[in-house]
C-alpha cells in the first residue's frame, strides 16, 4: 500500500487507475486522460427538467381615501389673505401720505418765497416815519403813563372740548369707509 500511495502521489498511475476504473481505456498503456468522459457522465446524470407553471397574481390596488380640507387650513388661508389685504392697505396709506408730504413741501417752499417778497414789500410801503405822520394827522397821539394798564392773571388757561359719542360699530364702519376711500384714491 505504501508503494501504491507513492505512486499516486507522484501522479504517474493516477490517470491510468481512474481510466481503468471508469472503463475509458482498453489498456493501461494509454496515459491520456479522456476529457469527454466527464461530459458524457454529466449528460447521463442530469435529469430532464419538468416545465414549471407559475401563476402571476396582480396585487390589489389600494385606493387612496378622499382627502378632506382641514378647517384650520381654511382659517389659515383666510388669515393670510386678511394680512395681505392689510399690508396692501398700509402701502396705499403710505403712498397717499408720501404724496401729501411732497405736495406740502412744495407749498412750504412757495409760501416761504412769498413771505420774503411780501415782507420786503411791507417794509418798503410802511415806513415808521410815514405811519407816525399819518397818525398825527388823524389826531392820534402816544399814550401817557396814566393810560397804560398792566393785567396780571395768575389763573391757568383752560379749554373744554366737546365730542359726540359714537358706538364701536360706527367707528369700525367709519374706519372701513376711510380705508376704501384711500384705495379708490390710490387707483384713480
Amino acid at each position: 500500500m505504501a508503494a501504491q500511495r507513492k505512486q499516486n502521489r507522484s501522479g504517474r498511475s493516477m490517470y491510468t487507475d481512474r481510466a481503468a476504473r471508469q472503463g475509458y481505456g482498453a489498456d493501461r498503456s494509454n496515459l491520456a486522460y479522456d476529457y469527454n468522459a466527464l461530459e458524457r457522465r454529466r449528460v447521463q446524470e442530469r435529469p430532464t427538467p419538468h416545465p414549471q407553471v407559475r401563476t402571476i397574481r396582480r396585487p390589489k390596488v389600494n385606493l387612496r381615501p378622499a382627502e378632506q380640507v382641514s378647517v384650520s387650513a381654511v382659517l389659515g388661508f383666510l388669515v393670510a389673505g386678511a394680512m395681505l389685504v392689510l399690508v396692501l392697505m398700509s402701502y396705499v396709506q403710505l403712498t397717499a401720505l408720501s404724496d401729501s408730504v411732497v405736495s406740502l413741501q412744495k407749498e412750504l417752499t412757495t409760501l416761504q418765497t412769498e413771505n420774503v417778497t411780501l415782507t420786503t414789500a411791507y417794509e418798503r410801503a410802511f415806513d415808521l416815519e410815514t405811519v407816525e405822520s399819518a397818525a398825527r394827522a388823524a389826531g392820534m397821539s402816544k399814550p401817557s403813563t396814566s393810560q397804560i394798564y398792566y393785567l396780571d392773571s395768575n389763573l391757568p388757561d383752560s379749554a373744554s372740548v366737546y365730542t359726540t359719542a359714537s358706538s364701536g360699530a360706527g367707528q369700525i364702519l367709519s374706519i372701513i369707509g376711510d380705508k376704501l376711500h384711500a384705495v379708490v384714491e390710490y387707483f384713480t
